[in-house]
């Protein structure tokens, strides 16, 4: 499979998904993730996480702005 079938298709969303938690997974074994974070939906709406190896750091309402 070229690295181009790998990103095209109808589970677009899932192959990007899964490639997200690989590296994401990879980066904290090889203790190279400084901040790590995602958006979560929420009875409040879209939220955004930021954590460190020491914990929680950050918690965004989007009409703040994920930046």
């Amino acid at each position: 499979m070229s690295l181009t079938d790998a990103f095209t298709g109808p589970d677009d969303g899932a192959r990007l998904a899964d490639l997200h938690a690989r590296l994401g997974r990879r980066a904290e074994q090889e203790e190279i993730l400084d901040v790590a974070y995602r958006t979560v939906a929420s009875p409040v709406g879209e939220l955004l996480l930021a954590a460190t190896p020491r914990g929680l750091v950050r918690i965004a309402y989007q009409v703040q702005g994920f930046e």
